[in-house]
């Protein structure tokens, strides 16, 4: 039996999807990856079944039927309709599929970028543009997405050179070439205030679109942090004295030097970084002086002595070291700072001044007994108005031997380095209550100091009470108390006595600061014991509701405790 020819629609068919796969191989240079696999899918699909067709027609149908061409050409025409509608609504089937998945992914997209508690700008690839913005980001920039939209990223950034549009268009570019990039940029909220943010842009896909996510950081408190440590650090280093940070533990090696202790000392920087400090003792260095130093670094408290060290060349220098420990957050010491400076030329001026003081005062004093011995015996052997010239010439020779006596003591206190310690108040007034009994045995004193106050005082303390002690006796009658009382974060140690207070003159003294009469130890000796107590850190006045009482007020140990020992931003 002859085959049956396909019919002219088959052979149309044949023909269609031949040219569907030659177009699906075109549309692929330039189509989009997920419209190119549709269309593959379609034309691929159409052919197979005009191939399945085919295969029937010539394979299957004649062995069974052996029918008229009609029949053949009509089975055929019912079969390729069939095939094309299936082919349709298959194909209308992929799309409404498609668009429910990109409708899905949209909708999954729009929940992760509005509920995601980082800050998120999506650009333009092309243009920059903000396209849109999460609520973290509206809240960092301060803006709504319109606004951000219309204003453009020049609008809301700070105007200093390289924040501007131009620039923001160059870092987007760059993230497309680089795959992501990640700087800092300044800009300028509503109300005029400016804050750093770190941003950090990706390329992305989305929707098919080629753009640009932005992530966004706040960092202004960071910035601001940063500044400061800047500014320390140029504080540090322009400093015109010598600062050094040492570790606190271990041979506490030094971690940092300023320009100006290496002017001052001869070294360079790589010689010195990672040794202890002593490299600059010598063999005049005082042990002693040391060991003050090395006691109070070990017990985590300041302190300032001179010491007398050597350049790197060898030279000697007197060197006035402070250091204060620097506590972290927790309160532990981690470091120690330390300042250096070179008081060779006050050390010289001192000694030149002690030479000259102490040959002044020895000739004084000799040439006063003479004076003084001559008086006297004038004094003996004339009468009336002659003899009592005589006398006032002796009493004017005590006034001046006192007076050189209190000029050597203030003279001791001006060159003796000490250092204020806690110590007992009733202790020492009891000493000096002693004392007191022993040089005015008719004098009645008294310490009332039932407590056991606690001070920081320097080893001064006993004078002062004394000195105080003895000008109340001596001027003002035959009863002196000493007396205690706390006053907040002090100590108040009154000196109390029966006649009606310190003079006018004395009392200038504690106004002013400055002497106006100097007469039998007058102003001298009050500034002798203003300037001890004020070395410690207190405070000498009278007390207004009681004339005839002189009241030293000195720091508790709490209150010097409680005060910072360095600059706690050294340790960030």
């Amino acid at each position: 039996m002859r085959l049956p020819q396909p019919p002219v629609l088959s052979r149309v068919l044949c023909l269609l999807g031949g040219g569907l796969v030659v177009a699906t191989t075109a549309v692929a240079l330039v189509a989009p990856a997920a419209y190119l696999t549709s269309v593959v899918q379609g034309g691929l699909a159409l052919f197979a079944v005009v191939a399945l067709i085919e295969l029937v027609w010539t394979e299957v149908v004649p062995p069974l039927v052996g029918g008229s061409e009609p029949f053949f050409d009509g089975l055929t025409t019912v079969a390729a309709i069939l095939s094309i509608g299936c082919l349709v609504t298959w194909y209308d089937w992929r799309r409404v599929a498609e668009q429910r998945r990109r409708e899905k992914n949209q909708q999954s997209y729009r929940e992760i970028f509005e509920r995601v508690n980082e800050p998120i700008v999506l650009h333009d690839a092309d243009t920059g543009e903000i396209l849109d913005a999460n609520p973290r980001a509206q809240e960092v920039y301060g803006y709504a997405t319109e606004e951000l939209g219309e204003l453009g990223v020049g609008g809301f950034s700070a105007t200093d050179e390289g924040y501007d549009q131009a620039t923001a268009e160059a870092k987007i570019d760059e993230a497309i070439e680089t795959d992501g990039t990640t700087f800092d940029w300044r800009i300028v909220r509503p109300d005029g205030t400016r804050r750093w943010v770190e941003v950090s842009l990706k390329p992305a896909m989305i929707d098919g679109e080629q753009r640009v996510l932005g992530t966004v950081r706040d960092i202004t408190e960071r910035e601001e942090r940063t500044e400061e440590l800047r500014v320390k650090n140029r504080a540090l280093a322009e400093a015109s004295v010598g600062i050094t940070i040492a570790e606190a533990d271990g041979d506490r090696p030094l971690e940092y030097v300023n320009d100006a202790f290496l002017d001052q000392t001869g070294y360079d920087r790589a010689d010195v970084l990672g040794r202890n400090c002593r490299f600059l003792q010598g063999p005049e260095t005082d042990p002693e002086r040391v060991a003050e130093l090395r006691r109070a670094i070990e017990e985590r408290e300041p302190t300032t002595v001179e010491l007398l060290n050597y350049r790197a060349d060898g030279t000697p220098f007197w060197n006035e070291v402070t250091v204060a420990p620097v506590p972290d957050d927790t309160g532990t010491v981690t470091h120690f700072v330390g300042f250096q400076m070179d008081v060779t030329g006050r050390k010289r001026r001192e000694r030149a001044f002690s030479v000259v003081n102490r040959v002044l005062r020895h000739n004084l004093r000799n040439d006063l007994t003479v004076v003084r011995g001559n008086a006297r015996r004038l004094s003996e052997r004339l009468d009336g108005e002659r003899s009592d010239i005589a006398e006032r010439v002796v009493r004017s020779a005590d006034g001046l031997v006192e007076l050189g006596k209190k000029a050597r003591e203030l003279e001791e206190v001006i060159s003796e380095e000490t250092t204020p310690r806690p110590v007992d108040v009733a202790d020492i007034a009891a000493s000096v209550a002693a004392t007191l009994r022993e040089e005015y045995p008719d004098a009645a004193v008294r310490v009332e100091m039932p407590d056991e106050p606690t001070v920081l005082a320097t080893t001064h303390l006993e004078a002062v009470l004394h000195e105080l002690g003895e000008n109340a006796l001596e001027y003002a009658g035959s009863e002196v108390i000493f007396r205690s009382r706390r006053s907040g974060d002090e100590i108040a140690i009154e000196v109390i006595d029966e006649g009606d207070g310190l003079p006018e003159i004395e009392k200038e003294v504690l106004r002013t600061g400055t002497e106006t009469q100097l007469s039998h130890g007058q102003g001298l000796g009050l500034r002798l014991v203003n300037m001890m107590v004020t070395d410690t850190g207190g405070e000498l006045l009278i007390d207004p509701d009681c004339g005839a009482a002189v009241v030293v007020r000195l720091p508790t140990p709490e209150e010097r405790r409680a005060q910072p020992t360095a600059v706690a931003e050294l340790n960030e």
